[in-house]
């Protein structure tokens, strides 16, 4: 895949060099996603069909996104819950946009990363977004991006509420 250049950022496959940085991102964006361990974090890329990132002009890190599909080894009740419905699937495991790029149009661009890579491989593009605690930016952008509700599940001993989301890729 090609980098992806816009006149403020790029989207690229991001290497074991931006671990450190995708670590720190995540970590400041829970509990929206799941906190993670340097080492899980580096499993999980190495599984991963995608990892994709965007940087600014600068070289920072804007975003991240993190796609798993059915063939992965992964314990989350989330990616279980799907794993149980879809037989074949690409699977948004987490997206992250840093806080001062937010309304950029970055999580956008990541998707469509995402989309390019997957059409003709997947029918299926899977994500779960909280809805305890509530995370009602995530849940706009992905109904305006063509998500559908397909399910929902306490998750955590019932600390959190997930709402299950698909989209159809075409062909």
């Amino acid at each position: 895949m090609s980098i992806i250049k816009s006149s403020s950022f790029q989207i690229s496959i991001a290497r074991q060099a931006d671990e450190s940085e995708i670590l720190a991102l995540n970590e400041a964006a829970v509990p929206h996603v799941s906190s993670l361990t340097a080492a899980k974090l580096a499993w999980l890329r190495e599984q991963s069909i995608y990892t994709g990132i965007a940087r600014s002009s600068q070289g920072e890190l804007a975003g991240f996104i993190l796609i798993l599909d059915a063939t992965a080894h992964y314990d989350s009740v989330n990616f279980g819950w799907f794993h149980q419905r879809y037989v074949h699937f690409a699977y948004v495991d987490r997206i992250a946009i840093a806080p001062s790029f937010h309304r950029q149009g970055i999580g956008r661009k990541l998707y469509a990363a995402v989309i390019n890579l997957i059409q003709g491989r997947y029918q299926t593009l899977a994500c779960e977004v909280n809805l305890r605690p509530p995370n009602l930016i995530s849940e706009t952008f992905h109904a305006q991006l063509g998500f559908v509700e397909v399910g929902q599940q306490d998750t955590d001993g019932g600390a959190k509420r997930v709402v299950m989301l698909t989209q159809d890729i075409q062909a």
